[in-house]
């Protein structure tokens, strides 16, 4: 099985939906407060903020971010 099959299966199996990278997250992820300065945690944040979906994380500062408030699941 090729690596793309495997991985498909894979997703598929757990239930987990891939969702890209668009404009309008990209937007929104140049947009967020200035706390984080990695841009694959301001895409992970922009992508829920876009997808109106609650984020799970143990980054200590993304409850820094107001625009995050009633999305950022708690441990």
């Amino acid at each position: 099985m090729g690596i793309d099959a495997w991985f498909d299966k894979a997703i598929n199996s757990a239930g987990i939906e891939l969702l890209p990278i668009t404009s309008a997250i990209a937007c929104r992820a140049v947009e967020l407060s200035p706390i984080h300065k990695d841009p694959f945690d301001r895409l992970i944040i922009a992508t829920a903020i876009v997808h109106n979906a609650n984020l799970a994380s143990v980054d200590r500062l993304f409850p820094r971010y107001l625009e995050l408030e009633g999305r950022l699941m708690s441990s």
